[in-house]
């Protein structure tokens, strides 16, 4: 949610882009499977999607469509994804693992990030 906009995912493999005001789609992101969880980062513009596939993807929306990275840590479906504090991203899988992203990182660079911590979760 940015105040005037709304994402969804779903099982259509696409992140879609909507406007309040008017209640119509307004863009659409495709993605490689099933869309679990978004979080949108103001500050960056960059909206963070998982699902079905092993990573998480950040897409600038000043650049729609365009991968700014993909966060690799997990081996099965990344199933949630939420902000710990303005520049740490948290990603949980189906792995039982969570791994802790520092997003002022990707501010420096434009390959694929390695996480902070990886933690192992409940069995």
């Amino acid at each position: 949610n940015t105040g005037n906009t709304i994402f969804t995912g779903g099982n259509d493999d696409r992140v879609r882009i909507w406007d309040v005001a008017t209640g119509t789609q307004s863009g659409e992101i495709f993605q490689q499977d099933w869309v679990f969880s978004l979080c949108y980062d103001s500050q960056r513009n960059i909206l963070f999607s998982s699902g079905g596939q092993k990573f998480v993807c950040a897409t600038d929306l000043r650049t729609p469509r365009k991968t700014v990275c993909k966060l690799k840590a997990h081996k099965a479906w990344v199933r949630h994804l939420c902000f710990f504090n303005t520049h740490l991203l948290c990603s949980a899988s189906k792995d039982k693992t969570i791994a802790i992203w520092d997003l002022r990182k990707m501010e420096t660079s434009d390959t694929d990030e390695e996480p902070l911590q990886v933690l192992t979760s409940h069995s």
